[in-house]
């Protein structure tokens, strides 16, 4: 299977049958550029093949913030962007990207109900499950509270304690929503106090409790 293998894996159907009709896709955008946002047609539904996407924001002040990010294979839709005539929502391709897009609304029409609607309810699970993630970051109170749970999420994901973080640290503190003076001083004080190791963006969790 292609590189819809993920998302035909979940409906069973046949890559070349949705590739013959022009039900699947493919897109390449290069660093910055708009994968997908809240004013576009919300039946788009859309994987990672390759690279890495943000799913960001300018509210107050044009001040940016990063709600979620995208790796190879993972899945979005824009049935989960908001719509808002003041907040903007978008996704942006973080350096260059190959994404693979499948439009539902299309799919519906050529009597695909039971597939499409697994594929939606595929994205509504994938989509909860990491907003519920974010959500519990940024609960906690304090910079080094917010790093920690971060950095073991994404440990606990790789399967090791030393990793690359999946962005540079200035999108790193937009999405911890957290000042990056602030965060780069308390990155110091948790290499200082053993906690980890860094080098650009590798990590080494060095003290682990859960």
């Amino acid at each position: 299977m292609g590189d819809f293998s993920k998302i035909l894996d979940l409906t069973n159907v046949q890559e070349d049958v949705w590739l013959r009709d022009g039900l699947l896709y493919i897109r390449e955008f290069e660093k910055g550029q708009v994968v997908m946002d809240g004013t576009q047609n919300n039946n788009k539904i859309g994987i990672i093949l390759s690279g890495m996407a943000l799913l960001e924001s300018n509210a107050l002040e044009d001040q940016r913030r990063i709600l979620d990010y995208y790796e190879s294979g993972d899945i979005f839709g824009g049935k989960c962007l908001p719509d808002l005539k003041r907040d903007l929502y978008y996704i942006t391709a973080l350096g260059r990207c190959r994404v693979g897009f499948v439009d539902s609304e299309k799919i519906m029409e050529e009597n695909f109900q039971k597939e499409i609607s697994m594929l939606n309810d595929s994205l509504m699970e994938h989509s909860t499950r990491r907003m519920i993630k974010h959500m519990d970051i940024l609960a906690h109170r304090t910079i080094r509270q917010k790093l920690l749970i971060f950095l073991k999420h994404i440990s606990r994901k790789k399967g090791r304690r030393s990793f690359s973080l999946p962005f540079p640290l200035t999108d790193c503190a937009d999405y911890l929503a957290v000042d990056r003076s602030a965060m780069m001083r308390e990155l110091k004080k948790m290499k200082e106090d053993g906690i980890l190791r860094t080098q650009g963006r590798k990590i080494e969790l060095v003290e682990w409790k859960e």
